[in-house]
């Protein structure tokens, strides 16, 4: 949202403050968004509605944030608070029952009405490309969605039983709430599934979960008979690669004289290609396999899938981001120092104490415990 439009709903939430008026103007995508204590929906069925409490809620009003949306906000943000003060308000005004609405409509429609309102959203207001609107739509919502009972009635109770279905502290849980969430939200329904989605991340992957060096070289020998397959695979353990990032490297740059590794962000700002550089840990990797000769497989898709389905194919054991865990932790054995580890690895110091402080704290400890024993 362009500058002077958020300073202009500051301003204009000030105003609404100052003149005793409890609610606020949010943005939200490209739209306006009222929020103001309410009382439940009739129809709804979360706890809160349940026990017959005000709480905070949210009025699309299906405005733009532009200065002209934004004025008739604010318009009907007066319209809201004068209807609460003289307990007028009246939920039929603001909002149509969904389950009176659409009580005809099974889940498949409400998935292709969605679809529909995402794929144009997405390609006319955020100017993505439609093939890979096409991909994020079936890998990360149609994939889920073909799980729910086509012909049944769409409903809380259905969507939470899909996202529970899958393994906890899973990044497939934490996806699969992601998708029910943005559908929930599209057809009105009431989805709370605060602390259902578990805790995603390497904490829930334990140090001997990740492969050894010794296991890591056999896998690397074993895929002599796929050239470029051995080489995605040397290029992850050995640069602590994020599945995709091998077709995302600067080969050009990529030579004998010179170990330094070229990875271009997956996540580009302003449409510029923004490169980070990288090491080898362990160097000899480096030297014994001769990355710098090396080139990906040609593919066409959403390559780190193809790179988790390759492991699979091929039985190696554990998923392609142990790799880049193990790179992280030999790291920490040989001595670097984490925040280079971190700006190597592309994200933050902070996240990547989050991500191996345990490690690190266990590192330190046996550190200590051998120089005090030393002698």
């Amino acid at each position: 949202m362009p500058k002077d439009i958020r300073d202009k709903i500051s301003a204009t939430n000030q105003e609404l403050k100052s003149a005793g008026t409890r609610v606020s103007i949010y943005q939200k995508g490209r739209r306006l968004v009222l929020k103001a204590y309410l009382p439940p929906k009739p129809w709804s069925k979360s706890a809160q509605a349940q026990q017959g409490k005000w709480y905070r809620q949210k009025l699309y009003l299906g405005l733009t944030a532009t200065p002209a949306g934004l004025r008739r906000a604010k318009v009907e943000a007066l319209k809201l608070w004068s209807e609460v003060e003289l307990d007028k308000f009246d939920w039929s005004n603001w909002a149509t029952d969904p389950t009176e609405k659409e009580k005809d409509r099974t889940i498949a429609e409400w998935i292709a009405n969605f679809e529909e309102h995402y794929k144009h959203h997405a390609i006319a207001h955020e100017s993505r490309e439609s093939e890979k609107v096409a991909t994020t739509w079936e890998k990360d919502y149609s994939s889920i969605y073909r799980k729910l009972p086509q012909d049944g009635e769409l409903t809380a109770e259905v969507m939470e039983a899909i996202v529970l279905a899958y393994e906890p502290h899973r990044k497939t849980r934490r996806r699969a709430a992601m998708a029910m969430r943005r559908l929930a939200e599209f057809a009105g329904i009431d989805l709370d599934l605060t602390g259902k989605t578990g805790h995603y991340g390497i904490h829930h992957t334990a140090p001997r979960d990740l492969p050894d060096d010794e296991t890591i070289e056999e896998i690397y020998h074993s895929f002599s008979d796929n050239p470029p397959w051995q080489w995605v695979f040397g290029m992850m353990a050995t640069y602590g690669l994020r599945p995709g990032e091998a077709w995302l490297c600067d080969l050009d740059r990529f030579v004998e004289d010179s170990p330094v590794l070229w990875v271009c962000s997956e996540k580009q700002r302003n449409g510029r290609r923004n490169f980070r550089s990288v090491l080898p840990f362990p160097a000899r990797w480096w030297q014994e396999w001769r990355l710098w000769e090396g080139s990906p497989p040609f593919l066409e898709g959403r390559t780190a899938n193809l790179v988790c389905q390759f492991f699979k194919r091929r039985g190696v054991g554990f998923r392609p981001y142990n790799l880049r865990h193990r790179w992280a932790v030999r790291t920490l054995e040989m001595g670097l120092d984490p925040m280079l580890a971190a700006k190597q690895m592309g994200h933050s110091a902070h996240i990547h104490e989050r991500t191996y402080l345990y490690w690190m704290e266990e590192k330190t400890h046996l550190s200590a415990w051998e120089k005090a024993n030393q002698g």
